[in-house]
């Protein structure tokens, strides 16, 4: 387990290296997500709503960042924090009023005892693609599904949309 965190670790800072020049904080979006994951056909609920936020870069034919953290509130009511998070390089592509964002890079599941010591995490990676437009002079919105992997395979896809307002 620690050596897997260990090259998660390595490789998301080499990552970060790389789209560093290229990205500023001016240049990056920030969207609070709504989404729902599905472990396999037909298995979703709304109880598994997530709540998250996304910051990703989306100057157009720049390789950059896309990083975002989900929650599942309903396990909080049971006492159990669960985040998810990922770390991707991206790469904007424009066309007409949208902006296609396909992404790769690194996950990680946290869980455990919300009010306790002993939390575990889970490393893998994720592909994805997001779908930017804007829906008025103040808004965007974006569309994102992404699959993930992890050890066991366990793995699953989660499906955001996302809300921007200047």
């Amino acid at each position: 387990m620690l050596q897997s965190l260990k090259g998660l670790h390595a490789a998301l800072f080499i990552l970060a290296l790389l789209v560093y020049p290229r990205t500023s904080a001016a240049q990056l979006a920030k969207w609070f997500e709504l989404g729902l994951p599905a472990v396999g056909p037909n298995e979703t609920s709304i109880a598994l709503l997530l709540l998250g936020v996304r910051v990703g870069s989306l100057k157009p034919l720049v390789p950059g960042i896309d990083c975002s953290v989900l929650t599942l509130p309903v396990a909080l009511t049971q006492g159990v924090l669960v985040l998810g998070a990922g770390l991707d390089g991206a790469f904007p592509i424009r066309f007409g009023g949208a902006t296609l964002v396909p992404r790769v890079g690194g996950s990680a599941l946290i869980y455990g005892p919300a009010e306790e010591r002993g939390a575990e995490v889970i490393t893998g990676y994720n592909a994805g693609v997001g779908l930017v437009a804007r829906t008025s002079a103040m808004t965007t919105v974006r569309l994102d599904i992404t699959h993930h992997w992890f050890a066991d395979k366990l793995g699953f896809t989660i499906v955001t949309l996302g809300f921007q307002m200047r």
